[in-house]
């Protein structure tokens, strides 16, 4: 028998070993197909589609078995995050909208055998599938692509009774470059999908207000300060309020992303003077729907203040300029170093708010009321939770130059469980 065979399937050579199974049919051929079989090993060409133009591209290929040793073309980045699926990334290519574009993706053989492929994930949108899928295995979002969808495969109708329980994920951020955020960098649409702006319609222009984070499919937490009216506990009017998830950089503002306000809810023993208990629910009229790009953040588990955390929000320059999103490492700041940095917030500090500092000098602060300050939980290095609510940051105090001399006044969202689980549907 000879050491291999070549076959030739509709025009394409295909080299196969003898003791190598015949690679797989594809459910959907003009977007994964296996082109060669050697040595241990698989080729396969990945074809991208989307109906709209992307900027940073992440694709989730879901097998079974899981994939191996995966290397793809055009610098995209390998990523296996410890989930089922293997994600390729590249946050620099361009894709144009109906303009098919190939990859070469190529692995490694498991137990001899090719994996099987269930199903491909373009940027939260499916755009192959198996019939295996149910619809326990992917996020609400990844349906939204119906139109498409039919054109492609015909046995995707058992996916789209998706279950309510998807909904309880949280903390998952699956679009982020790494574990580990880098410091201001400019944060793409949906890296981190928990975040959110709140704004106030003021004669016909959107202001930003506060920034807010989700902790579940309609409930956003921020500073109760940033939506009662001055010198009060009063909240404002829901109607003249709105929400922006998703595409939250400053310049990239998007109609689909916004969302109209049901009610603010501030907490009752909220102080304005003291900003004692400064936190506040702000409900949406409608969820925005679940996907890669919008996930609620987890509630923590535990009261101990982390070590280490991060601050997540807009950037803001030494003339006060607004910036597109960025992260910053943030570490406790004993009371007593806190007050001696920023002797005005001595009166600020109470049993339900902590202080933190920067690890790092920055030329820009990051973080504004309402940004949210979260952690992974001590129990899972792929979780985020949600360990405070910024109060008071340096930026508010025209300072806008953070380092480790530039405190924040964080409420510590795990003195707040009771109250906000009451508030949320």
């Amino acid at each position: 028998m000879p050491a291999a065979i070549a076959l030739v399937l509709s025009g394409l050579l295909l080299i196969v070993p003898d003791s190598t199974p015949l690679p797989l049919d594809s459910p959907c051929p003009e977007i994964f197909r296996y082109e060669q079989v050697s040595e241990g090993t698989w080729r396969a060409n990945l074809t991208l589609i989307s109906e709209s133009d992307l900027e940073g591209v992440w694709v989730r290929l879901l097998t079974k078995p899981k994939l191996e040793e995966v290397v793809v073309s055009d610098e995209f980045e390998v990523r296996y995050n410890g989930t089922e699926e293997v994600r390729l990334a590249n946050r620099k290519f361009h894709l144009e909208a109906a303009v098919p574009t190939s990859l070469t993706v190529s692995g490694k053989l498991i137990n001899g055998e090719l994996p099987e492929l269930i199903s491909v994930i373009l940027n939260g949108k499916l755009i192959c599938s198996s019939e295996q899928i149910s619809g326990s295995t992917l996020y609400n979002g990844d349906f939204n692509n119906k139109k498409y969808l039919s054109t492609i495969k015909t046995t995707t109708t058992n996916i789209q009774n998706t279950s309510t329980s998807n909904n309880t994920k949280c903390g998952k951020a699956l679009l982020l470059n790494s574990l580990i955020p880098n410091d201001n960098i400019k944060v793409l649409p949906g890296e981190w999908p928990w975040q959110a702006g709140i704004f106030k319609d003021v004669n016909g222009s959107q202001t930003l207000l506060c920034e807010a984070t989700l902790i579940s499919e309609d409930t956003l937490l921020t500073s109760a300060h940033c939506v009662t009216w001055q010198e009060s506990n009063l909240p404002v009017t829901a109607s003249l309020l709105s929400a922006r998830l998703k595409n939250l950089n400053v310049q990239e503002a998007n109609e689909d992303d916004i969302y109209k306000v049901k009610t603010v809810i501030v907490h009752p023993d909220f102080d304005e003077k003291s900003l004692k208990n400064d936190v506040a629910i702000v409900k949406l009229l409608s969820g925005p729907g679940l996907d890669e790009a919008v996930q609620p953040i987890c509630l923590p588990s535990s009261g101990k203040l982390p070590e280490g955390s991060f601050v997540l929000g807009y950037g803001f320059k030494e003339d006060g300029t607004l910036l597109n999103l960025g992260v910053a490492k943030a570490v406790p700041l004993a009371d007593n170093q806190c007050s001696s940095l920023e002797p005005s917030y001595g009166p600020l500090i109470n049993d339900d708010n902590y202080c933190a500092t920067y690890v790092q000098g920055h030329e820009i602060c990051i973080g504004s009321s309402g940004s949210g300050v979260m952690d992974v939980k001590s129990d899972s290095e792929y979780t985020w939770e949600l360990r405070g609510v910024v109060s008071v940051g340096r930026a508010l105090h025209e300072k806008f130059r953070c380092d480790q001399n530039s405190p924040i006044l964080i409420a510590d969202v795990s003195k707040y469980l009771k109250w906000i689980k009451s508030n949320i549907s």
